[in-house]
């Protein structure tokens, strides 16, 4: 009787004893509780191993154990003998040896909590809450903001883009924190972008864009190749509306694109410069 450990009659009973050693190892394994405890399932476990013998056949034998799972009166279960396994008719005893082994003696990997944590308009690709990952897995994480939102991670993914990659070396906590970004500047005279992120006009030689707080936004015109022609701007701009002269006059005839990079993420549109 684990909480009467002075007890007169008391005794160590083998069976039991599995089940715990069972709990506690894999308590550990799981972080339920703190890894101290493996020492307490090591012990038990160097202490099991001494009631377990071979019989003539090599096969083991479960000693000390109690065949009385139904017994509710204390001192019934006092009184009843301790018996072994295969030797008594009671063959459960195995069961315990076998939970204790598969905790103790099995090659396991560890593994470690990993909690999402979504606040704002937008959600995760993962499922968000808690779960147990393999040490040295990797998980990964896809932000997906609302429109007119974006996102930034924060805890052991800081510094993430879009899609965070999290190696599991220890216990993870994450937030994907969705905020108001760009806004677009209803004009007619100028031409949205595909994805709605800025605004351009092809007569005027310039990209608008209004921002919700200060960002740092860089605007550039490629070639066909893909090759840089000119950087614009690349710097914070604070909240408010903004355009970005691109002077084009003093650009050669062609086809460019005009490339603009805000929050980690990047957008374009084409344009065509006549002589």
């Amino acid at each position: 009787m684990t909480d009467k450990p002075s007890l007169s009659g008391n005794f160590i009973e083998s069976s039991g004893s599995g089940l715990f050693i069972y709990t506690l190892k894999t308590a550990v394994d799981y972080g339920f509780i703190d890894k101290s405890y493996l020492s307490v399932a090591q012990k038990a476990w160097t202490g099991f191993k001494n009631k377990l013998t071979l019989d003539s056949q090599g096969l083991p034998v479960i000693n000390g154990f109690v065949g009385a799972m139904s017994v509710g009166v204390l001192a019934d279960y006092l009184a009843a003998p301790l018996v072994s396994c295969p030797a008594s008719t009671a063959p459960h005893g195995y069961c315990a040896a076998l939970f204790a082994a598969s905790a103790m003696e099995l090659q396991t990997v560890p593994k470690y909590r990993i909690t999402i944590n979504a606040v704002g308009q937008g959600s995760v690709s993962n499922p968000t809450g808690e779960m147990f990952q393999d040490s040295g897995s990797t998980v990964t994480l896809t932000a997906e903001p609302a429109s007119g939102y974006h996102c930034q991670w924060s805890g052991d993914a800081s510094g993430s883009a879009l899609t965070a990659v999290v190696t599991m070396n220890a216990e993870k906590n994450i937030t994907a924190t969705f905020t108001q970004g760009s806004s677009i500047i209803n004009a007619s005279k100028f031409k949205a972008d595909a994805k709605n992120f800025f605004t351009f006009s092809p007569r005027l030689g310039s990209v608008s864009f209004t921002l919700t707080s200060a960002q740092k936004v860089s605007v550039s015109v490629c070639n066909c190749n893909g090759c840089k022609v000119k950087d614009f701007e690349n710097e914070v701009f604070q909240a408010g509306n903004h355009t970005v002269d691109l002077k084009l006059n003093k650009m050669p005839a062609g086809t460019y694109f005009i490339k603009v990079v805000h929050e980690e993420s990047m957008s374009s549109t084409i344009m065509t410069l006549l002589e």
